[in-house]
């Protein structure tokens, strides 16, 4: 672990104090006590302990059940990380710049969308208990993402809407199981409408989907790995029901394959986004 040297605590001391020598009132000055306060709590908060802390945070975003699953499995992922790599850190301000970084190179293998969606939810939960200015991911940019393979990223509200469409009973579509896998497939790994149809059981293996998106394959012949979040996990045991050839989705990937059928996959995903209460999504073969 990096030993704090004398000059670096007198900084740091100096930043602490500077509020209170330039403050030129009564309030300032309480305002930055409070702000102390804060700091003094966050300074003591363990790994271990953050999760539990950053729900109970009142300036966190209200997110939604399934972002804060989403955003629990990579502070997992996160957390598991660092006790193998670094046993020795127990606290949030232990993680300094450096070990970001280290973090976020770690995530190979996988597309550009894939490492931001993980380092993304760390950031934030940094930034939520130790400030803006002090978060160690502070310095870790976001991947800047294949055009080709970008697609415009849906809210947490948004998607909740959107696969709420299949719980409905009165919303009848052809194949609604798979489609409604097909839907958590793209929700979960951003892949395109083609690939999800396309899916192979082979793909799948080891808690990941390893794929050659349809669109880049013949030109970088590049495979990603997206790793399997639990909610996808029990979507795809489902499949297991109607598993009758390679394809995740039989009947989905049936017509897919018939040109003549295969934009009503297509239509029938965009069925899905305009029950949602949406316009003009899904229609390029997006998610």
């Amino acid at each position: 672990m990096r030993v704090t040297t004398e000059e670096e605590a007198k900084k740091e001391r100096d930043k602490i104090l500077a509020p209170y020598l330039f403050a030129k009132t009564k309030e300032d000055i309480i305002h930055h006590i409070g702000e102390a306060k804060k700091l003094v709590k966050a300074n003591k908060t363990t790994i271990k302990d953050a999760w539990e802390i950053y729900l109970e945070n009142s300036n966190r975003p209200d997110s939604g059940e399934t972002t804060l699953s989403n955003y629990k499995e990579r502070w997992d992922k996160f957390t598991t990380w660092l006790s193998i790599k670094h046993p020795e850190i127990t606290l949030l301000t232990q993680v300094d710049a450096e070990v970001a970084g280290e973090y976020a190179r770690s995530i190979t293998n996988v597309s550009k969308h894939t490492v931001n969606n993980y380092v993304q939810p760390v950031r934030l939960l940094f930034k939520t208990l130790i400030g803006q200015q002090d978060t160690p991911f502070k310095e870790v940019k976001k991947l800047k993402e294949d055009d080709s393979n970008s697609h415009r990223e849906l809210s947490e509200e948004e998607l909740g809407k959107l696969l709420a469409v299949f719980d409905d009973p009165t919303f009848s579509i052809q194949d609604k199981d798979q489609l409604r896998t097909m839907f958590y497939l793209g929700a979960y790994t951003g892949l395109r409408i083609s690939d999800c149809a396309n899916m192979t059981w082979s793909a799948i293996k080891d808690g990941n989907i390893h794929w050659k998106p349809i669109k880049t394959k013949r030109r970088t012949k590049k495979a990603v790995t997206i790793h399997i979040h639990s909610t996808l996990e029990q979507e795809l045991k489902k499949a297991e029901a109607w598993k009758t050839d390679e394809y995740v989705l039989p009947h989905i990937a049936k017509r897919y394959r018939k040109k003549s059928t295969a934009c009503n996959v297509s239509k029938d995903a965009v069925r899905v986004f305009e029950q949602a209460g949406f316009k003009n999504e899904g229609k390029d073969g997006k998610r």
